[in-house]
């Protein structure tokens, strides 16, 4: 199955997930913020509205949300939940899926969704803002970089992959993909996969890292970080972590891609497998562990938390 195929699997089958295997993650991560603070950092009027999921888990969102806030393009938000799609959004959207956005526009009525112009698919909704906001260009018309595509096709497999003879194939392909993206990391000057400046190519890659950096130690905690021996990913990696139209709202925390393991493997692998089961159970472990570190966290008000390694659940040092 391609990367394309298992994350369309992904939002579909999250639409269908039980309340067992649901995780809210606007209670525990910097996600889930109100259409009223949504319009970026600005004071502006929004121009679109974006449409995404309400857990944040959506890669395709991710890519999306994180232009628009490169771009600082103002926009308002709805959080569509994917356990139970409004009809309205069912009815404006032809994919029935996220993300969309709808321009605000002159037939745009803010009490009738769908009366502005609608884009679905993030990448024609990127080719878009890149073609009305041309000032911060994203590549999003490139031609895709094919070491991004095959780190994003090796992942889920592995990753949540059972651990038999076709697991150690998997996760040599994955460690391959890392490797030739190192080198087209190193050779495009970096940091990022076109050169210095942030594009369509890193927006992709930037929600896979990010989960499976923070999920492969627990699920297979015998796989080296992603960027061990790969001078070129560590160096991107803290690009990003200096990207505002990253940091600031988009990206999780270690906690909460932690604590919504167990749902994914009871998307991508078999629950009722005893080695799954097992997984699952230690993956909320480890949740709940770092849970109570960064509750402890909060109790430091001394000058000595400065030499404490805590994070909170917005993946702050505190």
């Amino acid at each position: 199955m391609t990367m394309l195929a298992h994350l369309a699997a992904l939002a579909s089958t999250l639409a269908t997930l039980g309340p067992a295997g649901a995780f809210v993650a606007s209670s525990t991560r910097p996600r889930g913020v109100s259409s009223a603070l949504a319009a970026t950092a600005t004071t502006e009027e929004p121009v679109l509205t974006l449409y995404r999921d309400t857990n944040g888990w959506c890669p395709f969102c991710e890519r999306v949300w994180i232009g628009l806030e490169k771009k600082g393009i103002p926009y308002d938000e709805k959080l569509i939940n994917l356990q139970d799609k409004p009809q309205w959004y069912l009815d404006i959207v032809p994919t029935t899926l996220v993300p969309a956005i709808e321009w605000h526009d002159e037939n745009w009525d803010a009490q009738k969704p769908g009366s502005g112009e609608l884009v679905w698919e993030s990448k024609d909704i990127l080719e878009q803002l890149d073609a009305r906001f041309a000032a911060t260009p994203l590549r999003s018309a490139d031609e895709e970089v094919a070491e991004v595509v095959e780190v994003l096709n090796a992942s889920v497999g592995f990753v949540y992959g059972a651990r038999n003879g076709t697991a150690d194939d998997k996760g040599a392909r994955f460690a391959a993909a890392l490797d030739a993206l190192d080198a087209v990391l190193s050779a495009s000057g970096g940091p990022f996969v076109r050169g210095a400046e942030l594009s369509a190519a890193d927006l992709a890659l930037a929600p896979t890292l990010e989960r499976f950096g923070e999920q492969l130690k627990v699920l297979k905690p015998e796989f080296p970080a992603l960027d061990a021996g790969r001078p070129a990913i560590a160096r991107w990696s803290e690009a990003m972590d200096l990207e505002p139209a990253y940091t600031r709202r988009v990206k999780g925390d270690a906690y909460s891609w932690t604590a919504v393991t167990s749902s994914f493997l009871r998307i991508f692998a078999n629950a009722s497998d005893a080695e799954t089961a097992a997984k699952i159970a230690k993956a909320d472990k480890a949740a709940a562990a770092l849970l109570a570190e960064s509750r402890a966290c909060l109790l430091y008000t001394s000058d000595a938390a400065d030499d404490t390694p805590c994070v909170d659940l917005g993946g702050r040092r505190i």
